[in-house]
């Protein structure tokens, strides 16, 4: 119990505790207000809290989905070091399994013209016709008082030219020309005169020498020679790139083999990530009941739709991918009665075994023409919606997607291309190759896993749900911050009032004694005169 000194001290007072009075009264009053917003700091706290978890969740989950590969259910190997294989459209790769040997790798041919004495000696006016490939030369100009750097920099503007001055030894400097890799790009420079001159061009780059030779990729393919302009070929396993780095002794065996474990293992992880996420949501949105806790965002509106439009993704119709929509559960994906998803291994392995597709929009998205010779690509920021539409080949200059002409694109060497500027299909080009003026149907299907991946990225962009709610649940902290000052700065006054008071009551009291005593002095002095 408080010790109120003053009251003791003044012996003539009322003999109550003033301060213990005055702090039950502010008590009574500012108590339950305070208890009320510091459980309100906490609850809010505590979703403040949860939603930075169900943001770094989100996060996680997009990130996890990025995988390179994903959905490509095939096991490619190579028995050599020379050879590397690697997936790149898993949507046209198909099983592969040879013999491949590797007896030249393609070159790029390094010319050196010697003999200077520093990186700027110079070099007589003429010219220089320069051709790549066979190709028409280009002619370069050298005027009076150029350097050998000068030159370099000439031909490395080139396209298809590498040029450059090197220190080969002391006061010795060479112009270094370099093709790109393959026979086809060889590079040819002619000086103008002729060598034996001392005074033009030709005399100061006569000192020419082929260090490497321009060649082709040299491999046999069970047995079948072939031959490529580069080292990284990707027209010869469908739906794979092969890189080779080195040559080889003997043949070695290359296989892209399509397994039906590795799609299952890879629906399962993502089936099992889903799961992780909803259950995070679960838990934060649950209500208490039997006297548990209910979760700190339970009753929020935005973050229970965010759980909705999750499930929503693995249960609604996947379309793009064929004439009819397909669905998870055709895969065997079900959802459980208390919302977790499983996959099903019998009916996965039926399904996948008849319906690859449906796997593959699982994890590939896609943009595909059903006839040969017609392919289709998107810009970065093009949308095409899901779907199957119909492109009709008017004639060499006009085209339609779903009925919305099309724009054909000039200066293209080779083919046709249309495309689309503007509206629902803007960044989408359809390439018709040479020879080929058809009618086609185009499929625009996006993943299961893009779908996962662009909402959770949506949900915590800087103007995302995730965002606007973290904003909200801020300013909320805020504002009880400054009712709890509101209200310490309250019980202050009160505090100063109740004492103001009690002080007059004392004083009031004290007088009251004071004159008390006084009367009662004079009746005892009356009392003892009689």
């Amino acid at each position: 119990m408080a010790v109120d000194y003053l009251s003791a001290l003044n012996t003539r007072g009322s003999g109550l505790n003033i301060t213990q009075i005055v702090g039950s009264l502010v008590d009574a009053e500012i108590v339950p207000k305070r208890d009320r917003i510091e459980k309100q700091i906490e609850e809010n706290d505590l979703s403040v809290s949860e939603i930075g978890k169900l943001r770094a969740e989100l996060a996680g989950l997009s990130s996890s989905l990025s995988v390179t590969g994903a959905g490509q259910a095939y096991d490619a190997r190579s028995a050599s070091s020379a050879i590397a294989i690697e997936i790149t459209d898993a949507a046209k790769a198909t099983a592969f399994d040879s013999n491949l040997r590797v007896t030249q790798l393609a070159t790029a041919q390094v010319v050196e013209y010697s003999g200077f004495s520093s990186a700027l000696a110079v070099v007589n006016a003429g010219t220089l016709q320069v051709s790549v490939g066979g190709a028409a030369a280009t002619t370069l100009t050298v005027d009076a008082g150029d350097t050998i750097s000068d030159v370099a920099a000439a031909l490395d503007d080139l396209d298809g030219v590498s040029a450059s001055v090197v220190a080969t030894g002391t006061n010795a400097y060479s112009i270094v020309v370099k093709s790109e890799i393959g026979a086809a790009k060889a590079i040819t420079i002619t000086p103008s005169g002729s060598s034996g001159t001392a005074s033009d061009l030709a005399y100061n780059l006569a000192s020419r020498t082929e260090k490497v030779a321009a060649a082709d990729a040299i491999l046999t393919l069970d047995g079948i020679t072939i031959t490529r302009g580069s080292n990284v070929i990707a027209d010869l396993v469908p739906g794979a790139t092969l890189t080779l780095t080195d040559t080889m002794a003997a043949p070695a065996r290359v296989q892209l083999e399509e397994r039906k474990d590795i799609a299952l293992a890879e629906l399962q992880a993502l089936v099992e990530r889903l799961n992780e996420t909803k259950a995070i949501i679960a838990e934060a949105t649950k209500r208490g009941v039997n006297g548990a806790p209910s979760g700190p965002l339970v009753g929020d509106p935005t973050i229970m739709a965010i759980g909705r439009r999750l499930a929503a993704i693995t249960t609604q119709p996947i379309v793009g991918f064929a004439a009819d929509p397909v669905y998870l559960s055709q895969i065997g994906v079900r959802t459980q009665r208390d919302g977790t998803l499983e996959v099903d291994e019998a009916t996965f392995n039926a399904a996948y075994e008849e319906n690859r597709h449906i796997y593959r929009a699982v994890f590939q998205s896609l943009n595909q023409a059903t006839d040969p010779g017609i392919s289709v690509r998107t810009s970065a920021s093009a949308k095409p919606p899901p779907g199957v539409y119909a492109f009709d080949y008017v004639d060499a200059d006009n085209a339609t997607l779903n009925g919305v002409s099309l724009i054909k694109r000039s200066g293209v060497a080779t083919g046709t291309e249309f495309y689309a500027a503007t509206g629902s299909f803007a960044g989408v080009t359809v390439r018709l190759e040479s020879g080929v003026a058809q009618d086609t149907t185009l499929y625009f299907g996006r993943s299961v896993l893009q779908q996962i991946r662009d909402f959770a990225d949506t949900l915590i962009a800087k103007a995302g749900d995730i965002t606007q709610r973290e904003q909200k649940f801020s300013d909320r902290g805020f504002e009880l911050d400054d009712e709890l000052t509101a209200l310490e700065d309250r019980e202050a006054s009160i505090r100063e009032r109740y004492f103001a008071r009690f002080t007059a009551m004392e004083q009031i009291v004290t007088r009251v004694k004071g004159t008390g005593e006084y009367m009662q002095s004079i009746m005892d002095a009356w009392n003892k005169k009689e």
